[in-house]
Formats: structure tokens, C-alpha cells, sequence
């Protein structure tokens, strides 16, 4: 495929290698033709869940997507690899949509398990102080997406939180998991702060909380 400079210009060319018109892969991703356009002209932001999506359908990985290189080494006979930080997670920030920040110079490097290399993954900085019992601010999480790997948390995991409020604005958070005995679910910062002490209970198909990935690595990085 000849390298192209946009995420738009990726998707038409990916879909135009699979000899896909746009009513093909809008079928495919459950959304419609028009979108598909918005999305390769530039004029609708991917949210995470869309681009997971895609790289399912596709058969690439987010990286790809969005920067079109494959992941880069650290070094040969190195287990730690280098990844492009593409958000900030942090409790209490609400903001307009769940999109990916603008490109940035931030890179942040984790050392992977084997089976790790190969999930669809992105990395993030944490700020503030809602899990600061287990990382602190400025630490970076590497998350694997569940829906892209087919991943599904277990009690105890660190989990990519995405809350909507009734407004429509959005928060992106880091959160520990807890499954009761009776079937319960609850999202638990883990914090010093009175702030972010309460829990927040979570049920499978809810709009208003979703699980979009599981901490996979994290890099302790602390701001002074």
C-alpha cells in the first residue's frame, strides 16, 4: 500500500485494497455510509471504539491506523518497546467527546510479556490523584483494548473507564475493578484524596459507564 499521511487516507486506501466501497465497510462497522465519509475526508474525529472497530475489520493494529508504522524497538534483544502517548486520562476532567488528542512528541516505553506484543494497544498519561495508591501523576499506562482483542476483565484488573454525563460531556479514567460474590461490579479509584475515594458501580451494556480496555503495563513517572 503506498503510505499516505492521513488517518482518512489510510482507511480509503485500506478499504480500497480490499476492493470495499463505503456502504461495505459501513456495513461491517455497524454505522452508516456517511460516516465512513466524515471519517476519510477529515471531517469527523474517530472515537477509540471506532478505531478499535476498524482495526479489527481491517486487520491492523491502532498504531497503524493512526500512524501509519507498526511499533518501534527499543533497542535489539531489548523486551521494552516505545509507544506514542495519545491521551490524558484523568478523574474529574469532563470533556466534549472521547477523541484522541492532537499528534504529540510524547513517547512512553513498557516492558511487554511475549503475548502482549501482539494485542491492539495504546498508551496514556495519568493525571491527578484518583489512583495515586497505585500510580502517580505523570505515571503512563499501556491499555489493550477490550473489544479489538477480545479481552474481558476480571476482578482486580486496572480498566480504561469512559463515563457520559447527561450533558454528553465525557470523562476518561483509570480504574481498579471489583467483582462480588452476588454478580456486583463496582470501579474503585484508588486515592488519597476524600475526592476519589467512592466507588462506581458498573453494568454490562450501560451507555453512561463502559470498560474500554485493561492496563496491560504501566511506567511509574511521578510529576514533582
Amino acid at each position: 500500500m503506498q503510505k499516505v499521511e492521513t488517518i482518512g487516507q489510510r482507511i480509503r486506501a485500506l478499504r480500497d485494497e480490499r476492493d470495499w466501497n463505503g456502504a461495505e465497510l459501513a456495513k461491517r462497522m455497524g454505522v452508516d455510509p456517511g460516516t465512513i465519509s466524515r471519517w476519510e475526508n477529515g471531517k469527523q474525529q474517530l472515537t477509540l471504539e471506532n478505531a478499535a472497530a476498524l482495526s479489527v475489520a481491517f486487520d491492523v493494529s491502532i498504531d497503524f491506523l493512526k500512524y501509519g508504522q507498526p511499533l518501534v524497538p527499543m533497542g535489539a534483544g531489548s523486551d521494552a518497546e516505545v509507544f506514542p502517548v495519545v491521551g490524558v486520562l484523568q478523574a474529574g476532567a469532563w470533556l466534549e467527546g472521547e477523541q484522541w488528542a492532537p499528534d504529540e512528541e510524547t513517547v512512553a516505553s513498557f516492558n511487554l510479556k511475549p503475548a502482549w506484543r501482539y494485542l491492539v494497544t495504546q498508551a496514556y498519561v495519568l493525571r491527578g490523584d484518583s489512583m495515586n495508591k497505585w500510580m502517580p501523576s505523570g505515571s503512563h499506562v499501556l491499555v489493550a483494548s477490550t473489544i479489538a482483542n477480545g479481552l474481558h476483565p476480571r476482578s482486580g484488573h486496572k480498566v480504561l473507564v469512559n463515563r457520559r454525563r447527561s450533558d454528553g460531556l465525557h470523562e476518561a479514567t483509570i480504574k481498579e475493578l471489583e467483582i462480588r460474590a452476588d454478580g456486583e461490579m463496582w470501579l474503585w479509584p484508588r486515592s488519597t484524596s476524600p475526592e476519589f475515594q467512592a466507588p462506581v458501580q458498573y453494568k454490562e451494556g450501560s451507555d453512561e459507564v463502559t470498560i474500554t480496555g485493561i492496563v496491560v503495563a504501566a511506567q511509574w513517572n511521578e510529576v514533582l
